[in-house]
């Protein structure tokens, strides 16, 4: 098992967490599981999320698909 970790800027915390949350489903299917939202104490739209991996290259794809960003 493998970890994805991605540091993200998001515009709005408070409109973008439930719209991660609803991609719960998409996040399994592409071997992702166990997501940790961290925020940072400087600027609360700046976030870290680990996800434990179980498939490293549909990982990489979903993590490449810049459609997902917000």
């Amino acid at each position: 098992m493998g970890m994805m970790i991605i540091r993200h800027k998001v515009s709005d915390y408070g409109k973008w967490r439930p719209a991660f949350d609803q991609h719960a489903a998409m996040q399994k299917a592409a071997g992702l599981n166990n997501p940790r939202v961290l925020r940072s104490a400087d600027d609360k739209n700046e976030i870290v999320i680990i996800f434990d991996t179980t498939d490293t290259k549909k990982a990489k794809e979903f993590g490449d698909d810049k459609s997902r960003c917000q």
